[in-house]
């Protein structure tokens, strides 16, 4: 049975925490949702998304050909109509809203990950970390296709743009994951607030302190810097 741990901080320029976190341990699924639009948009975007996947999931995992591999898209798209249909109110603080949506979900001693977005998946193991997921971004595009350097990143302006969310068009695309299971394998899923530190730092940290204390630490030590965004993180041990 896996374990989850988490985390969620505000950090110090942000007055509300947009960011949404699932740990259903009865489920065996986790999710990170990272909210925006409008004053409230983003933090009710997340919010919804977290709630319409878990209770698709809730209801699925009872059917008798259930596999995430099956039904995580599905899961997702149930979280996209509901998040897309309320931002189609007449609330002029909802328009435009949506949110990413990193999924883990154990299974049979597999981990199966969904994608939105930019929020991520690691795995960390034998002192190694992976990164799981791709960033679905603009920034992350320019870097593919060579038009800038990793080094550069940091530095851009409209780092953060994404090209895909769960909530803005009436259909989204999903990438999928999928990963065998290893004694001692730990995920870590996170909102971009945690790309204020290097994934060499998140790997020391993964190195030197237990499952259960890393969420805090991983946030602490963005707040140790400038913590300009909601930082939310989920270490899960299968």
């Amino acid at each position: 049975m896996a374990t989850g741990y988490s985390m969620t901080h505000v950090g110090h320029k942000r007055t509300i925490n947009q960011d949404s976190l699932l740990v259903d341990e009865e489920l065996q699924l986790y999710a990170v949702a990272d909210g925006m639009g409008g004053h409230k948009g983003g933090e009710i975007a997340s919010s919804i998304s977290i709630k319409a996947l878990q209770s698709y999931l809730k209801s699925a995992v009872r059917e008798e050909d259930f596999s995430p591999e099956k039904y995580l898209i599905p899961a997702f798209q149930s979280a996209n109509s509901q998040v897309f249909e309320k931002s189609q109110e007449n609330n002029k603080e909802l328009i435009g809203m949506g949110t990413t949506l990193v999924v883990c979900m154990i299974w049979k001693n597999k981990a199966f990950f969904g994608n939105v977005g930019d929020s991520r998946a690691y795995l960390f193991r034998d002192s190694y970390l992976w990164r799981i997921t791709e960033d679905h971004s603009i920034i992350n595009n320019q870097l593919k296709n060579g038009l800038i350097e990793q080094e550069q990143m940091p530095f851009l302006v409209n780092s953060n743009v994404i090209t895909r969310s769960i909530g803005f068009f009436p259909e989204i695309q999903v990438d999928l994951f999928q990963k065998d299971l290893m004694a001692k394998d730990q995920f870590l899923l996170c909102s971009d607030g945690l790309n204020e530190i290097s994934e060499e730092e998140i790997c020391k940290l993964s190195e030197n302190y237990a499952p259960s204390a890393l969420p805090k630490q991983c946030v602490n030590k963005v707040l140790d810097g400038e913590g300009n965004d909601n930082i939310t993180v989920i270490v899960v041990t299968p």
